[in-house]
């Protein structure tokens, strides 16, 4: 087996393993991973449609990581601003 399919492989099993987290924000980032090495993948034996849906794939999971991290920090804004008015 080439070395390369080892990237391949690696990044299968790294995306099949985010699967299994149950956090969001964990899913995400493992599966960022396992695209970002399959892109290199990719882009390494010349597969345009593999770079390419998992190029995309890592803007979504960016995308939405970025719209959960915002989301959260208003959800804890929100309580630190109620815990403060109760306490006055």
């Amino acid at each position: 087996m080439e070395p390369i399919e080892w990237i391949g492989i690696i990044a299968s099993v790294i995306i099949v393993i985010s699967f299994f987290m149950k956090d969001i924000y964990w899913v995400r980032m493992i599966n960022i991973i396992g695209a970002i090495m399959m892109v290199i993948y990719g882009i390494v034996i010349g597969a345009m449609s593999v770079y390419i849906l998992n190029g995309m794939l890592v803007l979504v999971h960016i995308y939405y990581l970025v719209q959960y991290i915002v989301q959260k920090k208003q959800k804890n804004n929100v309580k630190t601003q109620k815990n403060t008015t109760q306490q006055e």
